[in-house]
């Protein structure tokens, strides 16, 4: 007889998946907290009332009042809009030009015309060949007189260049052609020089008067009081005890040290002042200290276990719990440069070495889809060449796919 199970099992109609799974309606908001909430006032035409006071409309004034007004009256339509009146059709369109004509603006300017001043001109000029004006007998275009073409000397076209357009060029000075007693080449505007001071000299103290650094400023003796009292870098906290004219400027010791008197700074504390001899290693380093356990040979074998027990037999079957490494695990190259479907289980090398019957190849070829669009007269024929080559009965997917490659570029 088994025994009970584990645990207690009870069914409750109202505790099942299904009834966990059933939500109630939301809660709405609560009357007092809902005129806090911005969607009170989200519909259109809504009067927008401050929360806080919205309880002080004792007066009767409603809340609820919707601005605005709905037309009775239908509204108008685009067509009725974008319709011009008069032009339905050609007889209506002619009758509205007929109206439109009494007015003075489409004499005078009528569309798609020039300008009608109502002057009377020759019949001549109602030929459709008459031009105003008379051709000049030579003429110039205006592009070169604009735009003069630059000759081998550039230096002849740049005067009328700075006339015409005002083109100097970069780094060139400006001439007015103004007449000044002074050189121009030479001169520094902004500087003094004799007599060009204003007023003959006399107002060189008062430029000096205003370039006066040091000011005296003049502060009250409680606001200086109240500031000595602050912290200041370097200086003790002035506790209002006393004036603080008797104590040191800086307190403490510089950190910098004293070289000349062979202080030591942090440099000299990592490197040490270490003899050549003295940064040499110890003597007995790798060898061990205590009495009768001191491994003395003459022999130059290496001591110790290598990292590859080439020296044990593998067995047939490796147990998970085998850590040791015979000689068969991947290199680092294989672990930085995966193989194409090594993370499918497969290795390059179960296609090389692996052999497969027909029917199995024609599975794999199939399920890949490498076989897509190929007939099983095709197939047939990539295996007979394949099975010619291995002088056997099962191939290898390498030798199969090397035999479609040949059959599939003869097809070309």
């Amino acid at each position: 007889m088994l025994p009970r199970a584990a645990g207690t099992g009870q069914t409750l109609a109202t505790e099942g998946t299904a009834s966990c799974m059933k939500f109630g309606e939301r809660p709405v908001t609560p009357p007092h907290m809902r005129k806090w909430r911005k969607s009170t006032y989200a519909e259109p035409g809504q009067r927008v009332v401050h929360p806080g006071i919205l309880d002080d409309f004792t007066d009767g004034i409603s809340t609820s009042v919707v601005f605005g007004g709905v037309s009775v009256k239908d509204s108008d339509h685009v067509e009725d809009i974008w319709c011009t009146p008069g032009m339905d059709s050609e007889y209506s369109e002619a009758k509205y030009s007929q109206k439109e004509s009494v007015y003075k603006s489409i004499k005078t300017q009528p569309l798609g015309k020039s300008y009608v001043r109502g002057h009377p001109l020759p019949e001549r000029t109602l030929d459709s060949g008459f031009s105003f004006g008379k051709p000049s007998v030579t003429s110039a275009a205006a592009k070169p007189l604009i735009y003069p073409p630059v000759t081998e000397d550039e230096k002849e076209s740049q005067a009328q260049y700075v006339k015409s357009h005002g083109s100097y060029l970069p780094g060139e000075q400006k001439r007015r052609d103004y007449t000044w007693k002074i050189d121009t080449s030479a001169h520094r505007f902004g500087v003094s020089c004799g007599s060009q001071n204003a007023l003959n000299g006399t107002s060189v103290g008062v430029s000096k008067a205003l370039m006066q650094s040091d000011v005296s400023r003049i502060t009250s003796k409680k606001t200086e009081d109240a500031k000595s009292l602050t912290i200041q870098l370097g200086r003790a906290r002035n506790l209002g005890f006393g004036s603080k004219d008797s104590h040191p400027a800086i307190y403490g010791k510089t950190s910098l040290p004293d070289r000349k008197n062979g202080e030591w700074d942090a440099r000299a504390c990592i490197e040490g002042t270490y003899e050549p001899e003295d940064q040499e290693p110890d003597s007995d380093l790798g060898k061990s200290m205590t009495p009768g356990f001191r491994n003395i040979t003459t022999e130059t074998r290496p001591f110790g276990v290598p990292s590859v027990r080439s020296d044990i037999p593998k067995y047939a079957t490796r147990s998970i719990a085998d850590n040791q490494n015979y000689g068969d695990d991947v290199s680092a190259q294989f672990l930085l440069y995966p193989q194409q479907f090594a993370s499918m289980g497969i290795e390059d090398q179960e296609f090389q070495t692996q052999k497969y019957t027909k029917d199995e190849i024609f599975d794999i070829f199939s399920s890949s889809g490498c076989a897509d669009g190929l007939t099983t007269a095709e197939l047939q024929a990539a295996w007979n060449v394949a099975s010619a080559i291995s002088k056997s009965d099962i191939v290898t997917v390498e030798k199969f796919q090397e035999a479609l490659n040949d059959l599939l570029e003869a097809k070309a």
